[in-house]
């Protein structure tokens, strides 16, 4: 009897450790696939992001085209013709700005918009006719939410390509969009 009672006490220990054994393998495979599926996805954005910046260096910046920026999400809605306050021709383009950071953030301190022509870098303008507000680029938004802005600049030329580069506020990230608009 005593040894018919070590025999199956001695199954049961090896069952039961045969049985944590598994569990702990597939919390550890599930652990390690989580893991995988996260670095994968993260490679893919990354890679997405890249691809992006590299097919819009100079290409035509179309309505739609997005630059995911490590804190936000600037998805371009277009562009037009202005004047700024002395007359001269400037360009107001529009951005849907979402905050995508892990704090109350506005778009006028998470991105950097640059526009060039002729390689020169063009002056922001400031416009006052009642067809542009600047107020929303000066809102706080708060994380997920979401803002139409605008951003204006002094045109150098009526003619000449613009070069548009959006980036995070300092460009230390690397990510980047960039683009070109024609002007009619």
């Amino acid at each position: 009897m005593k040894k018919i009672s070590a025999l199956i006490l001695a199954a049961v220990t090896a069952a039961s450790m045969c049985a944590c054994g598994a569990s702990n393998t597939q919390q550890s495979g599930a652990a390690q696939t989580e893991q995988q599926t996260q670095n994968q996805a993260q490679t893919q954005n990354q890679n997405q992001t890249q691809t992006q910046a590299q097919t819009n260096g100079t290409a035509e910046l179309q309505i739609g085209n997005t630059a995911e920026l490590p804190d936000c999400v600037l998805t371009y809605k277009g562009a037009r013709i202005g004047k700024d306050y002395q007359g001269n021709p400037a360009i107001i383009l529009k951005f849907n700005y979402k905050n995508t950071g892990s704090a109350e953030s506005m778009f006028s301190t998470a991105a950097s918009v640059k526009l060039f022509q002729d390689g020169v870098g063009l002056e922001n303008a400031i416009i006052t006719d009642g067809t542009y507000d600047a107020q929303p680029s000066l809102t706080t938004v708060q994380n997920g939410g979401a803002l139409d802005v605008e951003a204006a600049y002094k045109l150098r030329s009526a003619t000449s390509q613009i070069t548009v580069t959006i980036t995070d506020w300092l460009g230390i990230s690397g990510r980047k969009m960039s683009g070109t608009i024609t002007l009619q």
